[in-house]
């Protein structure tokens, strides 16, 4: 309901939002919360996994969106340089995920 009530006040813009009673206080928000970092902390995991496993691996990725792309065209990388860049740069892989890559993702899920 307090997301609702926020967008409701504000539309998806990033503009700072008021909030009378303190958030640590809002128990939707505080789990809210908590799941975030859970599922931050999930990717994070993932992530280093990749880079662990198949960080030398070359990948296919592409720049922007496709509608929006000034400069076309593929561009090869390591796994390793398009986590790193992922996280910082508007990029997307393009790469079809090797065997073992989706063997990796399907064990992971199933530990969790």
């Amino acid at each position: 309901m307090i997301f609702s009530t926020i967008k409701s006040l504000h539309g998806n813009a990033c503009l700072p939002v008021p909030l009378k009673t303190p958030v640590s206080s809002i128990k939707m928000f505080s789990s809210y919360c908590k799941q975030a970092l859970y599922l931050n902390a999930i990717i994070d995991v993932l992530m280093d996994l990749f880079r662990q496993n198949f960080g030398e691996t070359e990948v296919e990725v592409e720049k922007g969106k496709k509608e929006e792309r000034a400069e076309g065209g593929l561009k090869n990388m390591t796994m390793s340089k398009f986590l790193h860049l992922y996280q910082t740069e508007d990029i997307y892989q393009v790469f079809d995920i090797t065997p073992d890559m989706k063997s990796l993702l399907i064990n992971f899920y199933f530990c969790l």
